[in-house]
């Protein structure tokens, strides 16, 4: 089993090189392996890729692309912290923990986050959504158990689809803005502390919105 650890790192990025490919057959990329190296813009990772340890490439100021192959399993703590260029990251549907990722800031020019983006991140307390957000794929925030609030007045944002705040167990209330124009089934299922919905009468809801047996309380100005 091949793990990349720092030192080996600090070797394969010669020269201040701004894009570095790891090779297949690398299945760990240790804790900080990358960490503050900040010459560095794009990284491609290996299909074999199984893990990302902790902070491993927290620091990388200039990282603006990387990719997270469908195998991996695992992503730790911090693992993107500090890089304030990156623009998307794409969590695979195998990921079973990221559950000590508490705050996303996501720069305002991103127009989309997809499907199941940060769906299980347990701890994430606080998301800042982009100015410029035109689309939320479904249950992109589902099962993040810790987020209170989320602000969803975005010009561009209509749609709130399936299962997005699925299992959002903190959330106790939540305001609509005008600008959603629809709430699709099951956005906010087993969101069982949920109170109370604010939201326009001009905002099209169906049935289960909330949930089959929600009891919220759904005011419409």
């Amino acid at each position: 089993m091949i793990v990349l650890r720092n030192k080996y790192m600090q070797k394969l990025i010669k020269n201040n090189a701004t894009e570095v490919t790891i090779p297949e057959g690398a299945v760990i990329i240790d804790d900080k392996a990358f960490k503050g190296i900040e010459t560095v813009e794009k990284i491609n990772l290996p299909s074999s890729l199984r893990y990302i340890g902790k902070e491993a490439f927290a620091g990388c100021i200039n990282l603006e692309e990387i990719n997270i192959p469908d195998g991996v399993v695992e992503i730790g703590h911090h693992a993107f912290s500090g890089c304030k260029k990156l623009r998307k990251i794409t969590i695979p549907s195998g990921v079973r923990k990221c559950e000590a990722l508490e705050e996303v800031i996501i720069p305002n020019d991103v127009l989309i986050i997809d499907i199941s983006a940060f769906s299980g991140c347990k701890a994430l307390r606080k998301v800042n959504l982009p100015t410029a957000i035109e689309y939320i794929g479904s249950s992109a925030f589902s099962e993040c158990e810790s987020i209170e609030s989320i602000d969803l007045l975005r010009d561009n944002l209509h749609v709130l689809p399936t299962h997005i705040f699925d299992g959002c167990d903190s959330l106790t209330e939540v305001t609509i803005p005008d600008n959603i124009t629809k709430i699709c089934d099951n956005a906010f299922a087993n969101c069982y502390n949920l109170k109370k919905v604010y939201m326009s009468k001009n905002t099209e809801i169906f049935e289960d919105s909330f949930g089959r047996y929600s009891t919220c309380e759904v005011i419409v100005h």
